[in-house]
């Protein structure tokens, strides 16, 4: 592991990236960080074995800006992890993050730690996130429940979480972030779970007007079809085992439960038309994570057909392909 020059002083926002094989979009990313209208950031790099030239691309902003910090790890493990290493490093008040493919509108800091400053006891505050869609260029914002400039209760924005109607891109005070640092459970898509723990343990969240440009394409790891999709499951339910051991209320939970079994159903029925697309090994991972996810649901009461949570997980797989046949025979 390398590391860039040493930080010179303590910045207010402390930015995580971890980067792998991003060379496409690293640069925008990169230098949407250096447009800001704000310049007391640091940026936190690090790369996960790329092995395309995001590594030496890093290094050069590194030499050039200071702000700029570079770790690298020599074996790829995951996001959560390289992001665990970033963290460890920051000393902003708050930290945020950037994907190496996505970029912010140039006023996103300074609008971020405005909102922070509006009040002692916030503890998050939520930027805009908009949707650009790489094939089209076409933008659209995620529709949240609470106007720009609201403040709510951590507890409120975490129910808002658990069915995705509050994104997870938002900023949060260092010290809660390093109480709840990203679940390493899953390669994917388990540091959704570490959003939902910020905003439980948050005292306010704030909504700010800053922007976050999220970059959909084919070849983002969390939109592409393999059996790694199906790890979501394992995180959803890592998740389950977070509230259970933080003692989270059980309305919360019952409502967590039943986003979660959506979930479910929809990688079940996912699998049962799409199979053909993954290779004899890729199914049977898949197969395996839908069987041993099968038997932790506990607070589901949905019993129309095809939804049903039945005491064999055979009759249930069997139930599902009824369903999914039928739902096609109606459509011909």
């Amino acid at each position: 592991m390398t590391d860039s020059p040493k930080k010179t002083s303590q910045p207010r926002v402390s930015v995580l990236m971890a980067v792998y094989n991003a060379m496409p979009y690293l640069h925008e990313a990169v230098q949407s960080l250096q447009r800001q209208t704000m310049g007391d950031w640091e940026l936190i790099c690090v790369d996960d074995a790329s092995l395309d030239d995001s590594l030496a691309t890093l290094q050069h902003y590194a030499e050039t800006d200071r702000r700029i910090h570079l770790l690298r790890q020599t074996t790829n493990q995951g996001q959560a992890v390289a992001r665990n290493l970033a963290l460890q490093q920051a000393q902003g008040d708050f930290v945020i993050i950037l994907d190496a493919d996505d970029w912010y509108s140039p006023s996103t800091l300074q609008q971020v730690v405005d909102e922070f400053e509006k009040g002692g006891d916030v503890d998050a505050v939520v930027l805009q996130l908009i949707y650009h869609d790489q094939s089209t260029g076409e933008e659209h914002p995620h529709r949240m429940p609470f106007r720009t400039h609201s403040e709510i209760t951590g507890q409120e924005a975490f129910l808002a979480s658990l069915d995705w109607s509050l994104h997870g891109l938002y900023a949060v005070r260092r010290a809660l972030h390093l109480r709840y640092p990203f679940d390493t459970t899953c390669r994917l898509f388990s540091d959704d779970n570490t959003t939902r723990l910020h905003y439980l343990h948050a005292r306010r969240v704030r909504i700010s007007p800053g922007e976050y440009f999220y970059r959909q394409h084919a070849a983002s790891a969390t939109q592409s079809f393999s059996a790694r999709t199906f790890l979501h499951l394992r995180a959803n339910h890592s998740m389950a085992q977070a509230l259970e051991g933080e003692k989270v209320p059980m309305n919360a939970r019952k409502i967590y439960e039943m986003h979660r079994w959506h979930n479910y159903l929809a990688h079940h029925r996912m699998f049962l038309s799409r199979r053909h697309e993954l290779s004899p090994r890729e199914q049977a991972e898949a197969r395996e994570i839908l069987k041993e996810i099968y038997p932790t649901f506990r607070h589901v009461h949905i019993h129309r057909f095809g939804y049903a949570h039945l005491p064999s997980y055979r009759l249930f797989c069997l139930q599902m392909r009824l369903f999914v046949w039928l739902r096609r025979c109606l459509r011909m």
